[in-house]
């Protein structure tokens, strides 16, 4: 993604009217689809236009124009210095790079533990009547559904973070998530010695990519390691919630030396050995939250996989914005990188503002 905006128009409206042999005020009519132009200087100014390979300057005209937009982004609900609060600053910071456009925007927000709040929200924002929508989906039906009626509607939509395979959005803005989770595996069993089994804590979230990435880190477990057995247990970020299930969990499965998470709390998992002082325990998880960054200090979180959700947001407004009001191509997706961060590198992808 990049907010450089090429401007296309290298030959002038005057070069135009010399080759048609008509007057500037008949090729600027023609260019603007204004009436009063005879079907003979008509058909001078388009061949004229063919062979100087003219390409109307979209930019100016964009800026020219008075017309309204409004984006609508659709986003788990979130705390401050959390993974969606950088997603979200992304998303502010294109539009406010564009305000000179009239583009108009707003964000509503739905608890990723309840169904019905995503529908709700997703009914609101139709009711709204939106230009281009961005959205971080959840439930499979409920989103599919939504999805289709923003299409009847010639809505477009991208997707951020999360992509649903039965749905064909604008655009995808995130991780091929199914190779993250492989490549997490990879990683992980880094790690390994003589272990025979691995932990996937696997938090309670209706979420496509979570999803794909623990059958991606299953694959490569199949595949590289069958022997070792994958015990799982699924949590949800409560804090006397997360100390019964894993109390219990680690008193039942007492070999368990490695584990992963794949959302932003590994934290959870790794404040909880922190407390109960497991300093064997190694854990990798995704995202660089402070939180995080202090479990991986204190050698619990040995590797984190980064997601740059700031590029998320700002790429998923700079999408809509180049197919809406620039009348470009996008791309289908555009992945972002699959990026491990250690103890020994996270301070500089944060201090050089990379993550």
């Amino acid at each position: 993604m990049t907010n450089d905006f090429q401007q296309f128009e290298k030959v002038r409206i005057k070069d135009i009217a010399e080759k048609a042999g008509v007057s500037v005020g008949t090729v600027d009519r023609v260019l603007h689809g204004r009436p009063n132009v005879s079907a003979k200087a008509r058909e001078r100014i388009e061949k004229a236009l063919q062979e100087l390979n003219y390409q109307p300057n979209r930019f100016a005209s964009a800026l020219a124009s008075n017309k309204k937009y409004m984006f609508h982004a659709i986003m788990p609900s979130h705390e401050t210095n959390s993974y969606w609060s950088e997603a979200e600053l992304g998303l502010y910071d294109a539009v406010r790079e564009l305000q000179d456009f009239n583009i108009y925007f707003s964000i509503s927000c739905y608890d990723v533990y309840d169904i019905n709040s995503y529908i709700n929200v997703l009914d609101q924002v139709l009711n709204n009547h939106p230009d281009g929508v961005v959205l971080v989906p959840q439930t499979e039906q409920a989103t599919i559904d939504f999805c289709n009626q923003l299409t009847q509607k010639n809505i477009p939509f991208v997707f951020m973070d999360s992509n649903v395979s039965e749905i064909h959005p604008l655009s995808f803005l995130g991780q091929d998530s199914h190779m993250s989770g492989y490549f997490a595996a990879r990683m992980l069993m880094l790690e390994a010695k003589e272990d025979k089994e691995v932990a996937i804590f696997h938090f309670d979230i209706a979420s496509p990519q979570q999803n794909n990435r623990e059958n991606g880190f299953k694959q490569f477990m199949k595949e590289k390691y069958p022997e070792c057995k994958i015990k799982e247990v699924t949590l949800r970020p409560n804090p006397q919630e997360i100390e019964e299930k894993l109390t219990l969990f680690f008193a039942q499965n007492p070999n368990i030396r490695l584990g992963c998470t794949f959302c932003s709390y590994s934290y959870l998992v790794g404040e909880f050995a922190i407390k109960h002082q497991m300093k064997q325990i190694r854990l990798l998880g995704y995202d660089v939250l402070e939180r995080n960054i202090e479990c991986m200090k204190k050698d619990i979180i040995s590797f984190l996989i980064a997601q740059h959700p700031w590029r998320q947001g700002y790429g998923c407004i700079d999408a809509l914005f180049n197919h809406i009001v620039m009348k470009k191509e996008i791309k289908s997706s555009y992945y972002m990188p699959i990026e491990l961060i250690t103890k020994e590198n996270w301070e500089y992808y944060i201090k050089n503002g990379i993550l």
